[in-house]
């Protein structure tokens, strides 16, 4: 995140998927399955207005897929992408969601 500047994260609205989509794209994370994918929900961080990070949780019930983590490449390395996760994370067990899942080979730990 820039000085001065703090990133807002919050659930989409319909105006955000086309950002969403061209952020996600941008960074060579998949969209083809973004429109038929059950239960897919995104929460995005927001910094003056602009998308800069985005996360998805698809499915409902005892497991749910933490999917297409993204931050854009000039907001890395300021704990965006754990705040993205955190988000996620405590939105998926108030829904129920007992094992959030994050396949990934390149997250830490």
């Amino acid at each position: 995140m820039t000085a001065g500047r703090k990133a807002v994260i919050r659930a989409t609205t319909a105006s955000d998927r086309v950002g969403v989509r061209n952020l996600l794209a941008a960074t060579g994370l998949p969209t083809a399955d973004l429109e038929s994918a059950p239960d897919l929900r995104f929460w995005v961080a927001e910094e003056a207005g602009r998308l800069i990070g985005a996360i998805g949780l698809e499915g409902r019930g005892a497991a749910a897929l933490l999917r297409s983590l993204v931050v854009s490449p000039s907001h890395r390395q300021h704990g965006l992408g754990r705040a993205l996760v955190a988000t996620v994370e405590g939105a998926a067990l108030a829904a129920g969601v007992e094992l959030p899942v994050l396949p990934t080979l390149t997250a830490e730990g």
